[in-house]
């Protein structure tokens, strides 16, 4: 079973989309552990998860020991894109619904065409990060070519800085303010696909669709249990 470590701010009041996203990574089966920001670095190792959550509300220095872990990273807390070397600059747009997939050649956005997509159920903040290098710029706000709100960046890929990445890292700054601008649908599926890819469980559903028999029924059944579409789009 997927482990996940989801970091926050205060663990023990988590904000309303700290609370969605552990209810729904524990609905797909996986287990979920709640880390407080404020927890010595030596009194737990985030290298024993298969992934981990940084959530907006953490204090970026208190995590920033964290960077060079050989585990796979899920950020959203744009403030800790330039900590962990994903990252030129940032800032950030209100009252934002839509990103504009800019490549659907990576398992996170392959169900997706190219160009704009509503992911929040409500409006609300869309961060952004510059990118370079190996660093992989998969979204983008709307109409802001240089301004990223999803990357990606595989293991022992080059960083902005011109180190290697010790891990799978995703930034996501998608719906990253502090408010209740919870995914929509799609937004929810690009989210799954994110955190299976951070902690390469990808490989797991080419293999089962693959050697899955059947009838068109079952199929469909079975891509519904992984959070598929019913069809390739």
């Amino acid at each position: 079973m997927v482990h996940i470590a989801l970091v926050v701010g205060n663990s023990g009041a988590l904000t309303a989309k700290e609370t969605a996203i552990k209810a729904k990574v524990e609905r797909w089966g996986w287990l979920v552990d709640v880390k407080d920001d404020g927890l010595a670095a030596d009194s737990w190792d985030p290298e024993t998860y298969d992934g981990v959550i940084i959530s907006q509300s953490v204090t970026s220095g208190n995590v920033t020991w964290m960077c060079d872990e050989a585990v796979g990273f899920l950020n959203y807390e744009n403030g800790l894109m330039d900590d962990f070397d994903m990252g030129t600059g940032s800032g950030a747009i209100a009252n934002q619904t839509d990103i504009n997939i800019v490549d659907n050649t990576h398992y996170i956005t392959r169900h997706y065409p190219t160009g704009n997509i509503t992911v929040t159920a409500a409006s609300g903040w869309i961060y952004w990060s510059g990118w370079a290098n190996d660093v992989n710029d998969l979204g983008q706000q709307v109409g802001q070519a240089t301004r990223a709100c999803l990357l990606e960046v595989d293991k022992g890929e080059t960083l902005v800085g011109g180190g290697a990445a010790p891990e799978r890292r995703v930034g996501w700054l998608i719906g990253a303010g502090t408010g209740n601008d919870i995914f929509n649908t799609d937004g929810w599926h690009l989210f799954f696909r994110a955190l299976k890819w951070v902690c390469h469980q990808d490989f797991l559903e080419l293999h089962r669709l693959k050697g899955r028999g059947g009838d068109a029924r079952s199929r469909t059944r079975f891509r519904r249990r992984l959070c598929l579409p019913d069809r390739e789009r």
